[in-house]
């Protein structure tokens, strides 16, 4: 994503309403899903960052339908990528924040597997939805291409 894309998602990302699916989305606090409790704090970002404070309990819950959510730690990010694109993703801080949480969460990331990584541009697929919606989707991602098939089949 080039600065100037990202740019205008930055200042979006601080705040907005949650819908109905939101609640059951997110996970329960526990590292027995992912790697059998080896890991026990590697959900803590992800709590910090798509739960909020329960007013009554003061333990993290997700968002209720209606409520209004903040995100300021990826409006951050993404200033941070309009600011400085793909060497601050790449080779900056966001680089080294996810270096970090590897290293908490038991993943395999270096600062050199961001350096070295090169994206490129790939022309999406895209079907139609009922006439009307286009929907696209990015390969090589497999999931992508079924989702746009059960579109199709609905």
């Amino acid at each position: 994503m080039s600065a100037a894309a990202a740019a205008p998602l930055a200042g979006s990302s601080l705040t907005g309403a949650i819908g109905d699916s939101a609640e059951w989305y997110i996970p329960r606090n526990s590292s027995e899903l992912t790697t059998n409790g080896k890991y026990p704090n590697a959900i803590d970002g992800f709590l910090q960052t798509f739960t909020v404070p329960d007013p009554k309990t003061g333990r993290r819950r997700t968002p209720r339908a209606g409520e209004i959510f903040k995100n300021p730690a990826l409006a951050m990010t993404l200033s941070k990528v309009a600011g400085g694109g793909c060497e601050e993703f790449y080779n900056g801080s966001i680089a080294q924040a996810y270096v970090d949480y590897a290293k908490d969460s038991g993943l395999r990331l270096t600062a050199e597997d961001f350096a070295q990584h090169h994206g490129e541009w790939v022309t999406p697929y895209n079907a139609t939805y009922r006439d009307e919606y286009m929907v696209t989707e990015i390969p090589p991602n497999p999931q992508g291409i079924a989702a746009l098939q059960m579109l199709n089949i609905l």
